[in-house]
């Protein structure tokens, strides 16, 4: 009880107060041991001081796959020792912690990208070659001179990218932005370019299944003309049953956006089951309004059910690209009182999103709900689709009572007007003898609101 009053006071001062840099928070670095795709290559990174130390080692001719691992807090580092017997490449130290290292199989030498607990404010790439040297080594200036537009901030970060892959043949870094930025990295001389259409189809054709990944959802959302050349490839993925699923729910995506649907409901089925990796579920829910449009709500629907999940965000994802056609499902799912809060709260969320004022009836009934984390949602909601519009029915329900009266208090601090003052002291009445430090709170919001309304009542 004690933390969701937390939570509901945390969300009520959001609604009020400037957006300051996202909070965030970082576990201390963990030692770690990354591998190639085959495993027969791989690095131990253990943490010194401000930086790394590492070795970069290729396995023993006979010897199985060497497994990725993570050292525990306080745990034994021979879960990430290297076998001595494996022959060592290269070993030495760098200055900052990895946010992401990658070692190739083709290449003698491993990628760390970006500074952990310090997104943006280190070193970006760097590429350690079998002779320990560090070249290139570009910070993100040198990658993108203008910082991406679609860049968000942090307390201690600048959240600039999607993610990074190796062309091995090509003995490159691409490193992908968000907005779909793309550069291209020369291993070589630490050249950087802008690659064009040719080049990402041909990422979306050969490579690591997730540097694949990332070329075929870049190709998804591109223009016209790039989703009509990665269709070709697309296809091809897709009716491969050799391909890994992630691949192939992604080529079925680029599909759908190149106006070239395939039937896939089955392949989407399947990725969304629980028993699948929670990322490739998240993939799948989160695109099932793509490849199945209105048909994928009943599904999106059972998805939601119940206490929020690792699919739960992708599922509210899914149905706010339905838009308006997702409406009255959505009302429907706030209103079934034998659900989740999660469930109903989130259908209330996807609602604001929306911003259509057909939702409005459902979203004002679901203010006096007696879940209050459902009514905030709704509330919330009602005022992001129309606030100015909204004042008579919010003074009503103040008027009654809900376990809104704070929020309200604070939109009216926001749209003051007279004709709320009587609902004000009839809020304020409920709280007498109350000592709580959440209805002190809301009491001092309600004084707030009483004092623009009745600065409003003499202009």
């Amino acid at each position: 009880m004690i933390c969701r009053a937390i939570a509901l006071f945390a969300l009520l001062s959001a609604a009020i107060t400037p957006t300051p840099p996202q909070p965030d928070s970082w576990l201390p670095f963990a030692d770690q041991r990354v591998v190639s795709p085959s495993g027969q290559r791989y690095v131990v990174i253990r943490a010194d001081g401000r930086g790394i130390t590492y070795e970069l080692r290729r396995r023993a001719p006979g010897r199985p796959a060497m497994t990725a691992a993570k050292k525990p807090f306080q745990g034994d580092d021979a879960v990430i020792a290297a076998d001595p017997a494996d022959r060592l490449i290269v070993k030495g130290k760098f200055g900052q912690k990895p946010l992401e290292t990658i070692v190739p199989d083709g290449l003698d030498g491993f990628l760390m990208f970006e500074k952990y607990a310090n997104v943006g404010g280190g070193q970006s790439v760097t590429w350690i070659d079998a002779a320990g040297k560090a070249a290139p080594d570009l910070k993100l200036a040198g990658i993108f001179p203008v910082t991406p537009a679609a860049a968000t901030r942090s307390v201690s970060s600048l959240w600039w990218y999607q993610g990074c892959f190796l062309d091995e043949a090509a003995k490159s870094i691409v490193v992908v932005a968000v907005g779909d930025e793309l550069r291209e990295v020369a291993i070589a001389d630490g050249a950087v370019t802008e690659p064009g259409v040719e080049r990402l189809v041909a990422w979306c054709k050969a490579g690591t299944a997730a540097g694949r990944a990332l070329a075929l959802e870049v190709a998804s959302r591109g223009a016209p003309a790039l989703r009509q050349a990665g269709a070709a490839v697309a296809v091809q993925i897709f009716h491969d049953a050799n391909e890994p699923l992630s691949l192939r729910l992604r080529a079925a995506v680029l599909l759908a956006q190149a106006g070239s649907p395939v039937a896939c409901e089955q392949l989407f089925d399947d990725a969304c089951a629980a028993s699948q990796d929670v990322e490739v579920r998240r993939y799948a829910v989160a695109n099932l309004g793509t490849v199945l449009g209105n048909q994928a709500m009943p599904r999106l629907r059972d998805l939601m059910r119940g206490e929020a999940g690792p699919v739960w965000s992708a599922a509210q994802a899914a149905f706010a690209s339905l838009g308006e056609a997702a409406i009255p499902t959505l009302c429907e799912m706030l209103g079934e009182r034998d659900q989740s809060g999660d469930y109903r709260g989130g259908a209330a969320f996807v609602l604001g999103s929306l911003r259509k004022r057909q939702a409005l009836p459902a979203l004002l009934a679901a203010i006096e709900d007696e879940s209050e984390y459902v009514a905030l949602a709704a509330c919330n909601a009602a005022i992001d689709i129309d606030a100015e519009s909204i004042a008579p029915q919010l003074i009503s329900i103040l008027q009654r009572g809900s376990t809104q009266d704070g929020r309200i208090a604070l939109y009216l601090e926001e749209y003051p007007t007279r004709d709320a003052l009587a609902a004000i002291d009839a809020a304020l009445q409920r709280l007498r003898g109350e000592t709580g430090v959440m209805e002190e709170t809301v009491r001092v919001w309600l004084e707030k609101a009483r004092t623009k309304c009745a600065a409003a009542a003499r202009r």
